[in-house]
């Protein structure tokens, strides 16, 4: 029996010596193939090569490629040989050997090398395809009885994506219980598909083979489903650890967890971060998908995150990335996870509520859609809840009113790309020149110009204004003429046109807003805002370097006194992991690096891994800002020529804005300076009010006098209560079968204090005890039993009734815990319940005892 990492060593060994060039696995998230979401099969990367787009490096190939398909997600669950994570074995030619020899070593390699059994399996050709059915009957002496001819929907495989490579296929199928199953695919690329539809000759006909290591593995392990597997069982092993459930009494549960979670791990290693977008919502979709499974097996707690370190552990042979990324990878899964659990909580209360609500089975689209939109729950959940509990939906008419929705946000954005009317119009352009890279300071033309009052706008035949987009601020400055002068407040695009906003600061009489003019830039400003967006760049590299590459730019705000920074990550920052980030920015700032602009094509950007936000439309040539090794962004805004202009970068704060978002404000040269002397300003007032030159003096002085104070105003509001042990005697005590109950209620005090009071009173034997008091409007209760009780009487579950009593909740340890409950709760009415929980709770101990 052979394992799945001696299969993929047999079958790299086997082809290499056949001539194939070992090629690495392309990342599942493909750089620059933009009809795909993941790579979905090993021949994506090997595209150009087919096409002849690019020169040949070999003219064989041979590799084991990560694929990742939502296709095959609902399968998943039912028939234990399909997954959406998978690896793909795969031989390759590119205008080298074709149908024979590509027949020939694979059938020599599953009948000779792994000595699968011939009578097991059959083969299948299109049917257009004589040749292929030739050579496996005359040549490789297959049987015609185990020949089958299949049209386009079995056996024309192609092309990945909608467009490109494609042709007829063969493949070697295995018999198993109740069918065949696909083994081999091997495919003969004779045809380049466009976009629509039309198939031409490729330029380099070619092979292309693919077979799942994971039905290969099943196949070799004799085993029923690829889930039985050394891939997937130490997975499930865990799983049913975490779940305290068997495997035989979920499968189709367990099936589902096994595969999302690796599927997970790869995405997440690769910088996917789950999201509502794209790439993001698929892996935001399948780890729902898997928690959504844990729930049924009723464990209502985050455990996938327990599962990665296993995954890791199998795969790290053949992928040794995922060991340095494992821990990051867990921390963002057991973050999905506990904010799912509790839109799911939230979510399904609402849906059962509306499900008991229906006169009949039938779930109404725009109820799915509500849950959506107000609670977060996906639709495609929301109807496998509904589905489960005996209810339809009709899922379609659903993605209509999401589809809808989208559509009517869109319209209501459309006045955004349109000019708006009143302008007087000079000069006739098509769009406007912005030359505000290279000089702040240009002459000009005034093609049109709307004004009210003192107020104006202008649109000029060129400008060095840089209008606000890409989260940088717009331009301030002036326009001037002999006749005129204007005070640019701020510059906007409206409809791709540099609109520049401002005042009338002087007019000549009978004079007019025309003509030529003068533009000069605010020098200082511009110069502050660029360092600050240059820091943007800087700041993304090192939240990548620090936090992993799962950071992403959610947005941004860049001004000239500050800008800030918003990125995917799933955990508050460290003081740690803040300073490293901070050192970071300022050690590339002192190297004083270059700062490089570039333009060229989307395609090159992407292949030499440029970072871009991700759904931005982007115009070619596109602009790259390359600051040396360390960043390239594709980026129109301004930016300094070396990182030596920024002068110092300070992170003023790090918050959670949303779910999985955080951001981060800083500032750079003249903003770190007001800030010291902001810091410097306040400690002077500090100094003064603590009347001290040394602060850490005074501070600890202060401290000192505050614990002594709060140590006095303790023992007043004890003495006016009563003080001292005249607190227990105003304890109601009664007797049960030994037992000695002292309850009271004090509203004076605090839950320190209760604490203390109960903690004395439970030091003689034979006693339990329980005060009460009010905090911020809430009953509070603390129990204590004795120690020679608490076997037989644990606190902490007198606590948790005394809670569910107060319509709240409660729990602890053995011999001190405490309850909560309603502002609306009887406190006094509760505690005489004491005595009743405590007989409830000794009833029970002797039934279990006996």
């Amino acid at each position: 029996m052979y394992t799945s990492n001696q299969l993929r060593k047999l079958f790299m060994e086997y082809f290499t010596e056949r001539g194939h060039t070992p090629v690495q696995s392309s990342p599942l998230v493909p750089k620059d193939d933009p009809t795909l979401l993941f790579t979905s099969a090993g021949m994506v990367q090997f595209k150009p090569l087919w096409k002849g787009d690019v020169p040949l490096p070999y003219k064989r190939a041979v590799s084991i490629q990560k694929c990742l398909r939502g296709s095959d997600i609902d399968e998943v669950k039912t028939t234990g040989k399909h997954h959406t994570f998978f690896e793909m074995l795969g031989n390759f030619s590119f205008g080298d050997y074709f149908k024979e020899e590509s027949i020939k070593w694979a059938w020599e390699f599953i009948t000779e090398v792994l000595e699968i059994k011939k009578e097991r399996l059959s083969v299948s050709v299109h049917t257009s395809d004589g040749e292929s059915y030739d050579i496996w009957k005359d040549v490789i002496g297959v049987s015609t009885e185990r020949i089958l001819r299949l049209g386009d929907e079995d056996n024309f495989w192609g092309p990945a994506g909608g467009t490109g490579p494609c042709g007829p296929c063969t493949e070697i199928l295995y018999e198993i219980p109740g069918g065949l199953l696909e083994l081999w695919n091997i495919v003969f690329l004779q045809y380049n598909q466009d976009e629509s539809g039309g198939r031409k000759p490729l330029k380099n006909r070619g092979v292309d083979t693919g077979m799942g290591l994971e039905r290969l593995t099943m196949v070799c392990q004799g085993v029923r489903t690829t889930y039985e597997t050394d891939l997937f069982l130490p997975i499930i092993e865990e799983a049913e650890r975490l779940l305290s459930s068997k495997y035989n009494d979920g499968r189709e549960s367990f099936h589902i967890i096994a595969d999302h979670i690796r599927a997970l791990v790869f995405a997440l290693s690769e910088g996917v971060y789950p999201s509502n977008e794209a790439r993001g919502y698929f892996a935001r979709k399948i780890l729902r998908r898997a928690l959504l499974e844990g729930t049924k097996l009723k464990l209502e707690k985050p455990f996938l995150y327990n599962l990665v370190p296993v995954v890791v552990g199998i795969m790290e042979d053949s992928y040794p990335g995922l060991l340095k990324k494992r821990e990051n990878i867990a921390l963002m899964v057991k973050s999905e996870e506990e904010k799912f659990l509790s839109t799911l909580r939230e979510g399904t209360e609402v849906l059962e509520k509306v499900m008991k609500e229906l006169e009949d089975t039938k779930l109404p689209p725009h109820d799915v859609f509500r849950l959506y939109d107000t609670y977060g729950l996906p639709p495609e959940l929301t109807c496998e809840i509904a589905r489960e509990r005996g209810y339809t939906v009709n899922i379609e008419e659903v993605e209509k009113i999401v589809q809808g929705e989208k559509e009517k946000a869109r319209r209501s954005s459309m006045f955004k790309v349109e000019v708006k009317k009143g302008w007087r119009e000079f000069i006739t352009i098509e769009r406007d020149e912005f030359v505000g890279y290279d000089t702040l300071t240009t002459e000009s033309e005034i093609a049109r110009v709307r004004s009210e009052g003192g107020d104006v706008e202008l649109i000029l035949v060129s400008t060095p204004f840089y209008a606000e987009s890409g989260g940088q601020v717009g331009d301030t400055g002036r326009i001037f003429s002999d006749n005129f002068e204007i005070e640019v407040l701020d510059t906007k695009l409206e409809a791709g046109f540099h609109i520049h906003i401002g005042k009338v600061k002087r007019i000549d009489e009978g004079g007019e807003l025309r003509g030529h003019i003068i533009c000069e830039v605010d020098r200082k400003r511009r110069r502050l805002v660029q360092a600050n967006h240059t820091a943007t760049h800087l700041l993304q590299s090192a939240l990548r370097h620090v936090l992993g590459e799962h950071v992403r730019q959610e947005g941004s705000w860049v001004g000239k006194d500050r800008f800030r920074f918003d990125f995917t990550h799933f955990s508050r920052l460290s003081e740690r992991e803040i300073r490293g980030i901070e050192q970071m920015v300022n050690d590339w700032i002192l190297e004083n690096i270059q700062v490089s602009i570039r333009y060229t094509t989307l395609k090159e950007a992407r292949e030499l891994g440029a970072i871009a936000l991700f759904g931005e439309k982007y115009e070619e040539p596109v602009r790259m800002v390359q600051i040396g090794d360390i960043s390239l962004e594709l980026c129109g805004g301004t930016h300094v020529k070396n990182t030596g202009e920024i002068g110092i970068f300070k992170i003023v704060s790090e918050i959670g804005v949303h779910t999985g978002i955080r951001r981060i404000e800083a500032v750079t040269s003249m903003g770190v300076m007001r800030l010291l002397l902001d810091y410097g300003a306040l400690i002077e007032n500090i100094r003064g009010s603590l009347k001290t030159s040394d602060i850490e003096v005074g501070v600890d002085k202060l401290l000192r006098e505050n614990r002594t104070l709060k140590g006095k105003l303790k023992e007043l509001r004890r003495s006016a209560i009563g003080g001292g042990e005249k607190i227990k005697d105003r304890l109601t005590e009664s007797n049960i079968a030994g037992i000695q109950i002292k309850t009271g209620y004090f509203a004076g005090l605090n839950g320190e204090d209760l604490r203390e009071l109960s903690d004395g009173v439970r030091r003689k034997p034979h006693t339990v005890c329980v005060v009460a008091t009010t905090k911020e409007n809430k009953p509070l209760f603390v129990v204590s039993v004795s120690d020679d009780l608490k076997d037989k009487l644990n606190a902490g579950k007198i606590a948790a009734l005394l809670g569910k009593l107060a319509g709240g909740g409660g729990g602890g340890k053995p011999h001190l815990a405490e309850a909560g409950g309603r502002p609306d709760a009887d406190i006094e009415d509760i505690l005489t319940k004491v005595g009743e929980i405590v007989t409830s709770l000794q009833s029970s101990s002797r039934k279990r005892s006996s």
